[in-house]
């Protein structure tokens, strides 16, 4: 059935209501000076608006199920949407008759929606899951890209073979696996999504094969030792005031100082940045945090009065969106009362009436969004890593060591984790502390034991060589006995030789 919607709109200006019997009209002239009378309709507030008929057709069908659908057939000729029509219909017997599927029929509905509107819908659903909103961005972002560079606009136009080749051009421009294979997760988990919503029948993206990234890892973290923590806490605890107080390099009798002019309230407000900056460090050293879940953390959640004290993750703020509690080292949290106790006296001032009433405020405070800039700085001031000057005189930070393992704010977490695997936790146990998803990842990418720890747990293996060497004393003692005894008197050396013989066979 085709029919067009009755649709209000707003009355020209300078329009007059009049009515005629029951119904209502809207008199008025337009730019030429031509008059036009339309219907019109007063609601019970006297409001007037205009009675008119959509631009296009509707039509309204119902399907193989019984269901009545409403679709604009977007066609202003009523030939055209009477085509339109026709194909519901077709696809309507077509189910009947066990031609086509049902899911095949919905399918077919969304078949005319842009590949865009899809992603867009598909972003919605991954941010009403609760998925972290990098992920979200991110495989929004891969999506696009793919639909762009692949020049898809409907499902119709995707193909897994355009999408392989396309990638296979990205790695000869230096595409990692890694970033190879989040690609392919963003297509097929979109992929799998449009299939249970109705909106295809079969994911074209399955199958995409992934790369190997332990055989193509660009970027391969290593774990802080003992000394080399206690080195950037130190430094990072120092820097911001010694940047400060390090005078000027210009020109000028003014600009040529050894130590420049700073207030005592500045150099309180830097040394406080720098002593909140390497407590950060340090909680991330003894939790395994990860940054943006340290950045979330507010003065409510710590709990150092608690047995054993701990640190409260909201679910909404952690990665895998279950939320946890992060217990204390002892000393840890000794440290972080300390540092607590000065947070709420700078929030506070002199009023100490209300302790709880800045409970919502960041833990850490003044932390960057991102880490990169400010934590390789404090890597060159505690001496991990150095700076040089390339060839186009761009100075440039290199952190790698001999094998090509870099650091950066994440290798924190590595350390913790690795310290675990060295202090003699169970790998199930330190997969908890990490909290992932899996012991693979706990032991394969984030536990980093060098040669001297490998040999440090080997000594610790029972000495068999002792035991073997008793073994061959014993023997040894046993063959001088036998040797070393003489023959009875009386006896007649060829009979010994004989039994000797006897006996060797």
């Amino acid at each position: 059935m085709l029919f067009k919607k009755k649709i209000t709109r707003a009355l020209p200006e300078g329009a007059k209501i009049c009515r005629r019997g029951d119904d209502w009209y809207a008199e008025w002239r337009t730019g030429d000076g031509k008059r036009r009378k339309e219907r019109a309709r007063v609601d019970d507030d006297g409001t007037a608006r205009l009675l008119c008929e959509s631009r296009t057709w509707y039509c309204r069908y119902r399907d193989a199920k019984g269901c009545l659908h409403e679709v604009n057939t977007k066609c202003a000729d009523r030939d055209m949407a009477a085509r339109v029509a026709a194909k519901y219909e077709r696809v309507r017997e077509m189910v009947a008759a066990g031609i086509m599927t049902g899911t095949e029929a919905d399918a077919a509905d969304w078949a005319h929606v842009s590949l865009v509107d899809h992603i867009q819908a598909f972003r919605a659903h991954n941010e009403a899951r609760g998925l972290h909103s990098n992920t979200v961005k991110v495989w929004d972002y891969y999506l696009r890209t793919i639909a762009d560079e692949c020049r898809f606009h409907r499902f119709a136009d995707v193909s897994r073979v355009a999408v392989e080749r396309w990638l296979l051009e990205q790695v000869k421009g230096g595409m990692g696996a890694q970033t190879f294979n989040a690609h392919v997760a963003a297509a097929v988990s979109f992929g799998n999504w449009a299939v249970k919503q109705g909106r295809i029948t079969v994911n074209p993206f399955a199958g995409i094969p992934k790369r190997n990234e332990r055989a193509d890892r660009r970027r391969v973290r290593r774990a802080l030792t003992y000394k080399e923590a206690a080195a950037l806490l130190d430094a990072t605890r120092r820097r911001p005031v010694h940047d400060a107080l390090k005078g000027n390099a210009g020109r000028g009798e003014k600009m040529d100082k050894a130590r420049a002019a700073v207030s005592d309230a500045t150099l309180d407000r830097l040394r406080w940045t720098g002593e909140t900056r390497a407590m950060a460090y340090a909680v991330m050293l003894g939790t395994g945090l990860r940054y943006g879940e340290l950045r979330s953390i507010r003065i409510g959640a710590v709990h150092l009065d608690h047995t054993p004290p701990y640190l409260e993750l909201a679910a909404a703020d952690e990665k895998a969106r279950r939320g946890a509690q992060i217990p204390l080292q002892r000393d840890l949290a000794s440290e972080l009362g300390k540092y607590l106790a000065e947070r709420r006296s700078r929030l506070l001032g002199d009023c100490s009436a209300f302790p709880g009433a800045f409970n919502d405020k960041a833990l850490f405070d003044g932390l960057p969004e991102k880490m990169t800039k400010v934590f390789d700085r404090d890597l060159v001031f505690a001496g991990l890593a150095t700076v040089k000057t390339t060839k186009d005189r761009k100075k440039r930070i290199v952190k790698c060591d001999d094998s090509g393992r870099t650091l950066d704010v994440h290798c924190l977490r590595h350390t913790f984790i690795t310290n675990l695997a060295k202090s003699g936790v169970p790998l199930q146990v330190a997969q908890k502390a990490a909290r992932h998803s899996s012991p693979v990842l706990t032991s394969n990418i984030y536990t980093h034991l060098r040669l001297d720890d490998i040999a440090e747990a080997v000594e610790k293996l029972p000495d068999f060589t002792g035991g073997i060497a008793q073994a061959k004393a014993a023997e040894m003692g046993q063959k001088n006995v036998t040797l070393n005894v003489a023959p009875p008197a009386g006896t007649d050396s060829h009979n010994l030789s004989v039994c000797g013989g006897l006996a060797d066979r």
